[in-house]
């Protein structure tokens, strides 16, 4: 019996086009059984699939990735009706760049007086992309500071209460956990993994009635994970997924282990500039930011900034388009109700 695998490829340069590497990958094995699957993506194929999101997804979600995998697992249904997942890996093995980069302001933090001093600078100085970012890094309660690692930077000049103020049930109990080395990646596990990737995965899967399932988060793997030392996830070698790098490179010794994490993603910034203008200009409205409780004004101010050059903060628009994509939803449903 065949085993099929399914990516994308892009019909534009991107660095998050992966699709020789993982062709070269299985092409390697020499084994005719292994067989892979490739999706071709441009913007006008995802285009196609932004207004019939908010059918499957039942809040506002914004993470790019869920538009690909809608489209990848179409593709997959072609062939099979349960395909497997690598979600989880990341999480228990230490996968993520920025646990690398969580970890550096982490010994900064351990010299209090250098982290107290960049605080204090960055307070008495006028409110900029650069104080408020040197703010947030600079964050001495490691809780909070892997968090601020998920805002983009046009949104925090926004956030009078970060998410962290509130009494979220997956930091109770959290105190014990402060000093563990791997503490971003259990915060990932009770948030970011559930609430996000299986999520995303979930959703968009079963828009194709396609069945996901994640053996990473098999029990006993689980289990081997959380009981692994630190230093056996992240070695001088391998800083990230080391046991999975060693498992991989005996079984296959062809693919090239050193070669970046590069994400699932499209060119956002390019198509939402290019392609996408017009939609996100059309709904990104006064009317419609306010009919969604926001002060209108600070938001369509990333917007112009964006489109005139003199801001980078795609991620951000992409947030409020979002929204307004899942307010014109719910509108449509409260008219078709009544």
């Amino acid at each position: 019996m065949p085993v099929n695998f399914f990516t994308v490829r892009f019909e534009e340069d991107t660095a998050s086009d992966e699709s020789m590497d993982a062709e070269n990958y299985i092409a390697g094995f020499n084994n005719p059984l292994l067989r892979s699957h490739t999706m071709n993506i441009n913007a006008s194929l995802i285009e196609n699939r932004i207004d019939k999101l908010y059918d499957y997804y039942d809040e506002p979600f914004a993470d790019p990735a869920s538009l690909l995998n809608w489209a990848i697992s179409q593709k997959a249904k072609e062939h099979v009706t349960v395909a497997i997942s690598g979600d989880g890996a990341d999480e228990l093995f230490w996968g993520y760049q920025r646990y690398n980069r969580w970890k550096k302001f982490e010994r900064i933090s351990d010299l209090p007086l250098i982290s107290s001093v960049v605080r204090q600078v960055a307070r008495s100085l006028p409110s900029s992309k650069l104080t408020n970012n040197l703010s947030f890094l600079f964050e001495d309660d490691p809780v909070k500071r892997h968090f601020n690692f998920f805002l983009p930077s046009g949104m925090r000049f926004k956030i009078r209460r970060p998410i962290v103020n509130y009494p979220l049930w997956a930091l109770q109990g959290i105190g014990p956990l402060l000093s563990a080395p791997d503490l971003p990646a259990i915060l990932d596990i009770k948030t970011y993994l559930a609430d996000a990737m299986l999520y995303k995965v979930d959703r968009s899967s079963m828009a194709s009635s396609l069945e996901v399932r994640v053996p990473y988060l098999d029990n006993e793997i689980l289990d081997l994970a959380l009981h692994m030392p630190f230093n056996s996830k992240s070695t001088a070698k391998f800083h990230n997924k080391a046991p999975l790098k060693e498992l991989l490179t005996s079984l296959a010794p062809h693919y090239e282990i050193n070669k970046p994490k590069k994400g699932f993603n499209f060119p956002l910034e390019k198509w939402l500039k290019d392609h996408w203008k017009d939609r996100v200009l059309s709904i990104t409205t006064k009317e419609n930011l306010e009919s969604a409780g926001l002060d209108a004004a600070p938001y369509l101010k990333i917007v112009k900034e964006f489109y005139s050059s003199k801001g980078a903060y795609f991620t951000d628009v992409w947030y409020i388009f979002n929204l307004m994509l899942w307010m014109n939803s719910i509108k449509k449903i409260a008219r078709e109700i009544s």
